[in-house]
């Protein structure tokens, strides 16, 4: 991870944090905006945020993998680790969601966009680091 860290301060990953920041926004900005329509609906907040999930699961992969992180790594390589990477952001953004609606009693519309934020610095960092690593 210190190796990642320096080249971020020394601009080599900077781009790809940019673009996937740019990604990430877009998309974060529409399943938000669906998340508070289907709790307003009266889905329970960890069952939307469950379906939008995986919703940007697949609307995003494409994205990141050839625009922000600009990988050529093969699909049959790529997306299963896409996959795990996202898998380990759904844990943190369910345990984030549900421990400060259900644990300390914040109102899940702003615990939703925290456990986005945590959500999206864990997917990064296995995007970055292992699915689309800098190519040989």
């Amino acid at each position: 991870m210190g190796g990642f860290l320096s080249r971020l301060r020394e601009r080599k990953d900077l781009g790809s944090l940019v673009r996937y920041l740019t990604v990430g926004v877009v998309s974060n900005g529409v399943l938000y905006a669906g998340y508070l329509l289907l709790t307003w609906l009266g889905l329970l907040p960890v069952v939307a945020t469950s379906v939008l999930y995986a919703t940007g699961v697949a609307g995003t992969y494409m994205a990141n993998r050839s625009w922000s992180f600009k990988s050529d790594r093969g699909h049959l390589q790529a997306a299963p680790r896409y996959l795990l990477a996202y898998g380990s952001g759904y844990v943190v953004q369910v345990a984030i969601l549900s421990g400060l609606t259900y644990l300390v009693a914040v109102p899940h519309q702003l615990a939703q966009i925290v456990a986005m934020v945590g959500a999206a610095v864990t997917i990064f960092a296995g995007l970055r680091l292992w699915v689309f690593p800098d190519q040989p």
